[in-house]
């Protein structure tokens, strides 16, 4: 592949710039780490340096796609599986072992993977993390070669090839620390850009939204913002901090973002005065309104572990993965500064998608009741569906349920308090119950 020259680089805009290192990183295969689990025995040592483990190296290639590396983390072995009090143990010595690899992307096809061997000891400032000193560390580094796709290790040798293999390296490293700047400048730009937006987006809530002069505010507020978004957003692709179908999902949802807030600023610019759009009148038009600020918030969401909402953070769940929206990148990657605190997400993230298993399979189980459209869990789908063709649907079901709850008042006031806030109106009893159905069926026709 050619590489376009320092000088040339320098022409370039932001724009052009990120196209190119886009084009870069859209031909440069996915580095593949083959973790080999390290024998538990291998923990009882007080001191530990890479050379104990060169046996967790058996099959490295110093070319290929995939490469062995040994991992191991005695916070999560068998024989440290036990709590004291409710609390998980420590170790009879007192602190842990944790050997990983880490593998950090650079531009023009230069990947770094940093095998890390760390000591966890009890952090008394911060219970919830321990404390990590750095016993010993091995960085090795690779390049992508194009024209074999395959990575090719690059090794202090004098044999020939690896001599090739410098010269090829030093030639991308140059081209990258002349790139280092401007990329720090774009990615730190899109940060600050994100933070506004963040910060801006969560501070407002949909139920103080009802006047159009108040939802015109936010749409012109979330058009310049969107835009900003946009022109930075590719810099997260770029360095490697989102892959590339997140950032497909994310560009695409961006872009329909910004269609339904201009579509949206239409609508309402052809509104008389600032109309209170919660009266019965307009009702149509609020819950349309809703949606669309609903959509755009869920951009920039922020999410914490203590989060009850499954969807908060997240743009896209499947049976396979979770796709995290805007803000949850960067948590994600602030998060990744503490030792341990990674995997408390990922663990997260593991629960939610085999609940989201869990419930595509009911929902393609004819013989459950999926409670789909009633959050309270009271009544199936079924039951609700067969209001629609009363001639007054709302009340028809109101008054079923408060018959068949009439025992039972700690569901009857959860079901009324939910029936009020979802259903104000019978048009709003249709709409709503439309899109929950939509929704059941965007669940079913994933992945």
């Amino acid at each position: 592949m050619n590489f376009l020259s320092v000088e040339q680089m320098n022409t370039l805009d932001v724009h052009e710039l990120l196209a190119y290192l886009e084009a870069i990183r859209d031909r440069t295969a996915d580095f593949k780490v083959k973790k080999n689990d390290i024998d538990e025995s291998m923990f009882s040592q007080e001191r530990m340096v890479v050379d104990d483990l060169s046996v967790y190296f058996n099959g490295y290639e110093n070319a290929g796609l995939e490469f062995p590396f040994p991992y191991g983390d005695t916070r999560r072995a068998e024989i440290h599986n036990y709590c004291f009090l409710g609390r998980k143990a420590i170790p009879w010595r007192g602190f842990h072992w944790s050997i990983r690899p880490v593998v950090k992307y650079k531009q023009h096809g230069v990947v770094e993977v940093t095998l890390m061997i760390e000591k966890l000891t009890f952090n008394r400032n911060n219970k919830k993390y321990d404390t990590a000193s750095l016993e010993d560390i091995e960085v090795k580094e690779y390049y992508f070669d194009y024209e074999e796709q395959l990575y090719k290790e690059v090794v202090d040798s004098q044999k020939n090839k690896f001599k090739e293999r410098k010269e090829e390296l030093a030639k991308r490293k140059l081209l990258n620390r002349a790139l280092n700047y401007q990329i720090e400048v774009i990615h730190s730009e899109y940060v600050k850009e994100l933070d506004k937006a963040a910060k801006y987006f969560n501070s407002i809530k949909q139920s103080t939204l009802s006047r159009v002069e108040e939802f015109r505010d936010f749409f012109e507020q979330a058009k310049g913002i969107l835009a900003q978004i946009k022109k930075y957003f590719k810099i997260k692709y770029v360095c490697a901090h989102v892959d590339r179908d997140n950032y497909d999902y994310l560009m695409d949802y961006i872009n329909k973002s910004i269609e339904k807030v201009s579509v949206a600023h239409q609508e309402i610019q052809m509104l008389n005065g600032d109309v209170n759009i919660r009266e019965d009148t307009n009702v149509s038009l609020n819950i349309y309104l809703h949606d669309v600020v609903s959509h755009i918030k869920n951009l920039f969401a922020e999410r914490s572990l203590k989060t009850s909402d499954k969807s908060c953070g997240f743009i896209k769940i499947t049976s396979e993965r979770v796709y995290y929206n805007l803000t949850h990148i960067e948590v994600m990657r602030l998060n990744a500064v503490e030792d341990g605190a990674l995997q408390e997400w990922y663990d997260m993230e593991s629960v939610i998608i085999n609940e989201f298993i869990e419930n595509k399979e009911n929902l393609l189980d004819s013989e459950v009741d999926d409670y789909f459209i009633d959050e309270t869990k009271n009544f199936s789908d079924k039951v609700v569906l067969s209001f629609l063709e009363e001639e007054d649907p709302r009340k028809s079901y109101f008054e079923f349920a408060f018959r068949e709850l009439k025992n039972d008042k700690q569901n009857r006031k959860a079901f009324m308090a939910y029936f009020d806030k979802v259903f104000p109106s019978d048009e709003s009893f249709d709409t709503y119950i439309q899109k929950k159905l939509q929704e059941k069926r965007e669940i079913l026709r994933k992945d």
